[in-house]
Formats: C-alpha cells, structure tokens, sequence
C-alpha cells in the first residue's frame, strides 16, 4: 500500500517515466534517526534514493544518502528557490540528455587558475604525472615536483598529504586535483599545504562535490563508493575549511552539471591577520 502511495507520488513529480522506488527495512543502528513508527520510511517526509541518484526534488521530498546512510530531512533551506543543490540536480538531469555539454575534464577546469610565479609547483598528489601538467608549471616559471603517497621517490616524491616532509614555507604553489576526496584525514591535509606554502603561496583545488549548499559534507561508510572515495564533499564545507586553515579563498568555480568544485586561493598572512 506504502509503495503504491509513493510511486504514484513520484510519478506526480517525475512524469510516468519515474525511477524505480525500493522501500528498505528501516535499521536504527545504521540510519541513526529518531525511530519511525512504522518499519518503512515514512513517504510523506522521506524518500529512498536508488543507487546512482543523489537527490530527488529537494521542493517535494527530503533526502536519503545511500553512501552515508542518514536520512535528511526536508528544511526551508533546501526548499527555497535557488538552493545550490537544487540547481545541481536540475543540471545533472539536463546534463544526461542535454546537447550543450561543458568540458569536464579535471586539468582543463584547474590548470587557468595557475598564475606565473617562481619556486616549487607541487602537483600532490598523482602518482603518474602529466607531461602537459609539467610543461604548463614550467611555462609560468615554476620547478614541477609530483607527489603522492605511493611515489617511486624520483619521478614522484613519497609523501603523506597529512604528513608531508617538505619544509615551512618551502612551496610557491600547490596543485591538487581529485585528492582530499581520497583521505579521511582531508582537513589535515588543508593545514598542512597551508604550512608549507610561502606567504602569498597559491593553492588550486579540483574536487567531486556532491552537495554545494549543504553546510557540510559526508563521510562515506568503507567499500560504498566505486572510486574509493571517503568524503561526499560539500562545497561550503570545503570553502570553510580553507579559511579556518588561513587561506584567502580568492575564486570559487562550482560545475554543478557534473558535480565538481574548483577553488582558488591564497596564503596571506598579513589579510588574515588583519581581519581578526
């Protein structure tokens, strides 16, 4: 009966061609919400999403995260005209039939935030390094250096992101592309790129991001994502969490028809400083 009520709601909001709708046992020690009196999920506040879907219309349902497993209810945020996720999902819908496709690929999206300078341009972290990533650090004036947690120790340094044994101040600029994504650790990960970069050092960020509004991301429980990620981001975490770190968020690129985030940003100590 509960099924039957949902479909023909989702059928309201989607057209006859809904996605298939599975109603899952509700499990307390999993879905860490206040126990529903029923062993279904409620359809008049909640919904579950289908593998591969991420959101449903944040207007019409709340939203349950199958990578984290937390129900989210519905807000007035999420409901209001413009929110950053809504757009998202209306942009990633077009975006699967649409005939107007941007460019996605990750370098393309970071490599014009790089500005000329001097000094080390660490690429952290790839394990295979880019010749055209090499030649376009090396065209603005920088020394290429890779790095990544599996490095060979020549062509690519050994490094922990968390943990990483350059010195203070001892980068001009940091390239990280679809990394933080990777490590539980990611907001250790910021602090220490703000460590060892000089004072008006430049820090170029590229991450999937699966929530712009949302005031911060999602853990991701082990073996759920294929790409072995551990962080849904959020871009206003991300955003937040480099200006706790001390960095000057200079230019945020959000590509919500692909779920992605580019930011730029700057080690200035005198700005922070001064807005204290």
């Amino acid at each position: 009966m509960i099924k039957r009520i949902v479909g023909a709601l989702l059928r309201r909001v989607f057209g006859r061609r809904a996605v298939p709708l599975h109603l899952a046992v509700y499990d307390p020690a999993t879905h860490r919400a206040v126990p529903l009196q029923m062993d279904i999920y409620d359809p008049a506040t909640q919904v579950v999403v289908p593998t591969g879907m991420s959101i449903y219309d944040a207007d019409v349902f709340g939203r349950y995260d199958l990578a984290s497993q937390v129900i989210v209810p519905k807000s007035e945020g999420e409901r209001r005209t413009g929110n950053l996720d809504v757009l998202m999902e209306q942009a990633q819908r077009y975006r699967r039939h649409g005939r107007i496709q941007p460019d996605s690929e990750r370098y393309a999206q970071t490599l014009p935030f790089l500005v000329a300078g001097s000094g080390v341009l660490l690429d952290a972290c790839t394990p295979r390094p880019r010749d055209d990533v090499r030649d376009c650090a090396e065209r603005l004036g920088y020394t290429y250096r890779a790095a990544d947690l599996n490095g060979d120790g020549q062509r690519v340094d050994k490094q922990d992101l968390t943990n990483m044994t350059y010195p203070d101040a001892s980068v001009a600029a940091v390239l990280s592309v679809d990394t933080l994504e990777h490590i539980p650790q990611w907001k250790v990960a910021v602090t220490e790129i703000y460590r060892v970069l000089q004072d008006e050092g430049l820090f170029v960020v590229h991450v999937p991001c699966y929530y712009f509004d949302k005031s911060v991301s999602e853990p991701i429980r082990e073996g759920v994502d294929p790409w072995d990620h551990v962080v849904y981001f959020s871009a206003r975490d991300l955003m937040a969490a480099l200006d706790l770190a001390g960095f000057v968020v200079l230019r945020a690129v959000m590509n919500l028809d692909y779920g992605a985030v580019v930011l730029m940003a700057v080690k200035c100590v005198s700005i922070k400083q001064a807005s204290t």
